[in-house]
């Protein structure tokens, strides 16, 4: 079931109703290759470099109390994964994530507000455009109900329509988004991915937070004349010092460890959703070192 939870990370856009634009690049040091079967070898390893981006553009902000917004959503990432003594049929080298949504949020009562969205991405391992087929491109659509409970909380409960699995498929979707704002904050965000943050604000140009994040990469292929789908997912804790070069530029640096790392083909059906988890080879422990680059515009 973590695959579809995997999935589900790439259909929740950031949503705002100001431009926002967010340029990352990761490193994931060496670890060793951990066997199906909990064994491990010695002589197998591997890093990753990822680089992110992530832009959110409203082209409609209506100017009621309640404002409704329109807007698109552009996320990308490029992983270079640096294998040693590990063949292609056991982890990718390379994957390409490019993924377009339209969003819509548009207020229900004072507390209620409706997410609608609808969208394509290409989820591929293919270097040249004339190698990219058909069927490594997602489509997505959806509804979530949003319910604000405070100021801090929203919480919020839908459903997306999605082809991950070949065939066009129903699913529940979850939305959650804490955030704190004051000296001290806290945020914890389920959009394009998992993100956790607590920390202290020293002054209008610093502050420091420790953060546990989880993000993931596909890539979908055919292997042995049948379509799988290679899951790349990592989850990484550590301390993020954060420069706030201005009220529209930030510049967060995040030092830690790469708790594990998975790696790992699955069939692309509904059967592999409930298989037990012995495919899933992953590479263990091993440094972390994440920059981005925010831009509120």
């Amino acid at each position: 079931m973590k695959q579809l939870f995997t999935i589900l990370l790439f259909i929740i856009c950031s949503h705002a109703s100001t431009a926002q634009v967010s340029l990352k690049t990761e490193y994931l040091g060496t670890s060793t290759y951990h066997l199906n079967n909990g064994g491990k070898s010695n002589d197998q390893e591997g890093s990753a470099r990822v680089y992110q981006a992530d832009i959110t553009l409203p082209v409609s902000v209506s100017k009621d109390s309640l404002p409704k917004v329109w807007g698109i959503n552009i996320t990308g990432a490029i992983a270079d994964l640096d294998n040693r003594h590990l063949s292609e049929n056991q982890v990718l080298s390379h994957m390409i994530n490019l993924q377009v949504s339209l969003f819509h949020l548009r207020p229900l009562t004072n507390n209620w507000s409706l997410l609608a969205l609808a969208g394509a991405g290409l989820y591929t391992a293919e270097t040249s455009l004339a190698s990219i087929k058909g069927n490594q491109i997602l489509g997505n659509a959806g509804t979530i109900f949003i319910k604000k409970l405070s100021e801090d909380l929203e919480l919020g409960g839908g459903a997306v329509l999605n082809n991950a699995f070949g065939y066009p498929m129903l699913f529940p979707a979850f939305y959650f988004n804490y955030t704190y704002e004051g000296r001290y904050r806290v945020k914890v965000s389920m959009m394009n991915g998992l993100e956790v943050l607590a920390g202290y604000t020293f002054s209008d140009n610093f502050s420091l937070y420790f953060t546990t994040q989880m993000n993931a990469q596909l890539a979908l292929l055919e292997s042995k004349e049948k379509e799988v789908i290679f899951t790349h997912q990592y989850i990484i804790a550590g301390i993020q010092p954060e420069l706030n070069i201005n009220q529209q530029i930030s510049v967060p640096l995040t030092l830690g460890i790469n708790a594990t790392r998975w790696a790992y083909f699955t069939d692309r059906n509904l059967k592999s959703l409930f298989e037990d988890s012995n495919h899933e080879t992953h590479f263990g422990i091993s440094p972390y070192v994440g920059i981005a680059l925010k831009l509120k515009i």
